[in-house]
């Protein structure tokens, strides 16, 4: 184990791995975390819901990763596998400090700002004009946030590469990100 990641040596081997974990002991984590939490409010609700969702991503990609496997995709394959790498920084960055947590939260706001603009500047450049309503969404998703204490919206969200780096991760990080996107890129 390096940098946070177990390097599995065989395809049964990690098989065997995502099988003992997923999805009932992710499920059982889920409820355990939920039951802790409301009997202890230890965290807060949106950490709680953070780390629910942590899981139940994991819950998925490994349902998916376990179907490409079986069925041979290997883009599918390696887009899952750098989903799960990234995924894997990011919770490890979240536990280094509650400052992180909250701002990897804060970033989903961040995420979903950059993800409308960008949708409404494709409306703007298909229809030639501005689409009221999402211009509205995008004021309203702005309002939003400053009512959380989240900084001015823009598309400037913590890169993955800063989250790795941080977490002592940064090479290994990037040498796998690099492999997997070689192979989910339609030149593989």
């Amino acid at each position: 184990m390096k940098g946070g990641f177990h390097l599995a040596t065989s395809t049964d081997l990690s098989l065997q791995l995502l099988g003992e974990f997923y999805p009932e002991r992710a499920q059982g984590l889920i409820a355990a975390l939920k039951t802790a939490n409301s009997t202890h409010g230890r965290m807060n609700d949106w950490r709680e819901t953070q780390l629910r969702h942590f899981v139940e991503i994991l819950i998925g990609s490994a349902f998916d990763l376990e179907r490409a496997h079986a069925e041979k995709k290997i883009s599918s394959l390696a887009w899952l596998a750098r989903n799960l790498l990234e995924l894997s920084v990011w919770v490890q960055y979240c536990n280094l400090s509650p400052e992180n947590a909250k701002q990897f939260h804060d970033d989903a706001v961040r995420d979903m700002f950059g993800w409308a603009q960008a949708f409404h500047d494709l409306c703007i450049h298909r229809e030639g004009k501005e689409d009221a309503k999402l211009a509205a969404k995008l004021v309203d998703l702005d309002n939003y946030a400053s009512a959380r204490g989240i900084a001015p919206l823009a598309d400037d969200f913590t890169r993955v590469s800063v989250a790795a780096k941080a977490v002592g991760c940064d090479i290994l990080f990037a040498k796998s990100n690099k492999i997997y996107s070689k192979f989910a890129h339609p030149t593989a």
